[in-house]
């Protein structure tokens, strides 16, 4: 034990306030790339489909979109530039149990054109 204490002397409250910004930045630093993770898992999974997926949920897809949605938002209000909206091309439906029904919306179908040689001449 040393005769002289040589660690300086840090007030409580800057210790406490320290010790929440750390754990906040690690709180951050882990749900951003789960986050991604998570998303990526349902909108960009080339194994599966996103209705396939929601639909294997079951009963805590409600659940979960709005657990997602609620960690988007914290994200973003921390400055994260995360996808926070279902992709388009597709549409839900929140069901009484708790599911959620992710339905593919067809592409529109293109005006026909009129071919050249049948357009009025002026």
């Amino acid at each position: 034990m040393a005769l002289i204490n040589t660690q300086p002397t840090v007030a409580p409250e800057v210790a406490a306030t320290t010790t929440i910004k750390q754990i906040a930045t690690e709180l951050y630093n882990q749900m951003l790339p789960k986050y991604n993770l998570a998303y990526n898992l349902v909108w960009n999974n080339k194994a599966v489909t996103a209705d396939k997926v929601i639909a294997a949920m079951g009963t805590d897809a409600q659940t979960l979109f709005a657990v997602s949605a609620a960690l988007a938002e914290i994200l973003t209000a921390c400055g994260a530039n995360v996808k926070t909206t279902m992709p388009s091309g597709w549409t839900y439906t929140a069901n009484a149990d708790g599911s959620v029904t992710l339905t593919a919306v067809p592409p529109p179908t293109p005006a026909p054109t009129t071919p050249p040689s049948m357009r009025p001449r002026t």
